[in-house]
């Protein structure tokens, strides 16, 4: 799914938005955590703000 998205060049916001949420649920697995910053990533360029916050859920999922 992830990679789809960046070899596509998908820019569909709500796409990859919920491709992130669905990923913030299972970012305690390392793999999920790579792809989860790995579409971090990718969608800063797009939209940096939104992408800030993400950083942000997730630090306050794990970083706790």
């Amino acid at each position: 799914m992830v990679n789809e998205i960046i070899e596509k060049q998908n820019q569909d916001e709500n796409h990859i938005q919920r491709t992130l949420d669905y990923l913030l649920d299972f970012c305690f697995d390392e793999k999920m955590l790579t792809l989860y910053r790995r579409l971090c990533r990718y969608y800063w360029d797009i939209n940096p703000h939104a992408t800030a916050n993400y950083i942000d859920y997730y630090r306050e999922m794990y970083d706790s």
